[in-house]
């Protein structure tokens, strides 16, 4: 067993960072504390009022409604958590007393640890009786054994002595001889019936000794407390609340979203929800539960800024590369460009919403509960928004005939959406998971709900044609003619987005054009700034209810020197 040792912190109320425990209070009605002795400081393990979760940290607070005279008092919180980080208790009177000092106490729990050791040694000699009495039910069996086997031995005898006199009575014989089996028999079952549970006590008064010296070895548990000194100059009234605060480690949270949409496209609802697992020692049982994006720091020391270094494009350890494209030949076909607009199940994009989200501070409307240790992490419910998504369906027929349905939503409040996976449901049916970048107010951000089969679009390459051009022939022109059809079966107007690519030359010894295009491509300022010089071609359409085919034609026209080497014209 390990010597009793007391380990005492001093903790200054000042070494917490502003802003840090921005933890709100709910008024609610807290059990009072008492003294145990006369002149002893008053404990209380007080009760878990509010949780706001850091990333791995919880910023913890408990109450304890205390009744003190004016004067001088000790307050004495115990059963904190092994997770708990001492530099960052502080404690707080409300103002109606005056916090003189704040000591964390780490204490060997000498009366638990002997409570402990006593009901294991409660519960050995229980079973050690019950052990004894076993062995005595065994006992007598075998009394009742050697019994029968004394009246065996005397009938077998009375038999040979009236075989030699002619006066054998077989159905007496008979008749002891059935009634000794039976009782033999009935005996062997409470045999193995009594032995059966001898060995499973014997296990069990083994277990016992092995628990008490794992106990005793590992001698008394530490006990963390933390000890108020408090100055009251007058009493109003006596109840006083007292909130003691800290930090404790071992917290996960992982922010996550819902979406769903009805099958009629009208609106949306986003559920923004946290999932959170603690290992902290201690369980939240119905508090007030917050969660902020402000950092934990060390309140004591600016953090310590390290050298940047910048290495070579490309090099292994190089922390800032540049990535270029490479040359796909003299024609660029821009597919990664095109497969980047195709959503699989749920894909994300935004707008508005660059940079990181600024420290924020989020309240859930009810108490939670959430218990420590393993076991999956329970999802809080942050807030819910009613949204009214503008829908369009995104066509690229060159990769897909499959028509996906975008929603493309606004952040019309005042709350930041953090970045995090995102469930996407149309109606009752699953789409897919994806995630989402930070979104902040008045930013959009899209959201693609699966394939409509209802809508299709698909591209055809009419004729493809190559002529001599020039002066005695000395130029090559190849002509290329597509269209593209889509049409609209959902019953009603629709808007759809028509995705396709010219190819681009990085060759300026090779001319290609696009013309003939009817309609004419998307007059959006964006597509137009950022994506028509790529080569890619986009068109806006209003589909009406009708269900007719709506057509797209253009042509491709590839212009060169005859020397001049040019790869096969890609769809």
């Amino acid at each position: 067993m390990r010597t009793a040792t007391t380990q005492v912190h001093r903790i200054a109320p000042a070494l917490c960072a502003a802003g840090l425990f921005c933890c709100g209070v709910a008024t609610a009605t807290h059990g009072a504390a008492a003294y145990n002795r006369q002149g002893a400081p008053l404990e209380t393990a007080g009760r878990i009022e509010t949780v706001t979760v850091h990333d791995t940290w919880a910023v913890v607070t408990r109450v304890a409604t205390v009744e003190l005279d004016a004067g001088t008092h000790d307050v004495r919180f115990i059963n904190l958590p092994e997770s708990i980080e001492p530099a960052s208790i502080r404690a707080d009177a409300g103002g109606r007393g005056v916090v003189t000092r704040l000591t964390y106490e780490v204490r060997e729990d000498v009366a638990s640890y002997q409570a402990g050791l006593a009901a294991i040694e409660a519960a050995h000699a229980e079973a050690a009786g019950q052990l004894a009495v076993l062995d005595e039910k065994l006992l007598v069996i075998a009394k009742e054994e050697g019994l029968l086997d004394a009246i065996a031995e005397r009938t077998a005898q009375r038999s040979g002595e009236q075989v030699g006199s002619g006066r054998i009575d077989l159905d007496e014989i008979t008749r002891v001889s059935k009634y000794l089996a039976e009782q033999h028999a009935a005996l062997l079952e409470r045999r193995r019936t009594v032995s059966a549970e001898r060995r499973a006590l014997q296990a069990k008064v083994d277990r016992l000794v092995e628990q008490k010296v794992e106990y005793q070895s590992a001698g008394p548990p530490l006990m963390r407390s933390a000890l108020i000194g408090l100055t009251i100059d007058q009493i109003s009234d006596p109840s006083m609340p007292i909130r003691l605060t800290y930090l404790a480690s071992g917290v996960s949270s992982r922010i996550s979203y819902n979406v769903r949409t009805d099958p009629a496209l009208t609106q949306a609802v986003l559920e923004f929800e946290l999932a959170v697992s603690q290992r902290t020692g201690e369980n939240w049982d119905q508090v007030a539960f917050g969660y902020s994006t402000h950092p934990v720091i060390d309140p004591t020391a600016p953090p310590a800024l390290s050298p940047g270094m910048i290495g070579g494009a490309g090099t292994e350890n190089s922390s800032l590369a540049v990535r270029q494209e490479g040359d796909e030949g003299a024609l660029s076909s821009g597919r990664a460009s095109l497969a980047r607009l195709v959503g699989q199940g749920g894909r994300v994009t935004s707008a508005g919403s660059l940079g990181s989200p600024p420290f924020a501070l989020y309240r859930l409307p009810q108490p939670a509960s959430i218990p420590s240790g393993g076991g999956e992490a329970p999802r809080l419910r942050l807030s819910t928004f009613i949204l009214k998504p503008q829908f369009r369906y995104i066509c690229v027929p060159v990769l897909s005939n499959s028509a996906f349905l975008r929603g493309t939503m606004e952040n019309s409040s005042r709350v930041h959406w953090l970045p995090g996976d995102v469930a996407v449901f149309l109606g009752s049916e699953y789409v897919g998971e994806t995630s989402i970048p930070y979104v902040a107010p008045g930013s959009k951000v899209d959201v693609f709900f699966g394939t409509d089969h209802r809508v299709t679009a698909q591209r055809t390459r009419i004729s493809h044609r190559t002529r001599s051009t020039g002066l005695l022939g000395d130029g090559r022109e190849t002509i290329v003619e597509y269209r593209i059809r889509v049409g609209n079966a959902t019953g009603q107007g629709v808007s759809v987005e028509v995705w396709d690519r010219s190819p681009i030359t990085r060759d300026d010894r090779i001319f290609v054009s696009t013309t003939a295009i009817s309609p004419t491509v998307s007059r959006d300022e964006e597509y137009r700034l950022r994506q028509r010089g790529t080569g890619l071609l986009r068109w806006d359409l209003d589909l009406p209810a009708t269900g007719r085919e709506t057509t797209l034609n253009y042509t491709l026209i590839v212009s060169h020197k005859s020397d001049v080497p040019v790869p096969i014209i890609p769809d």
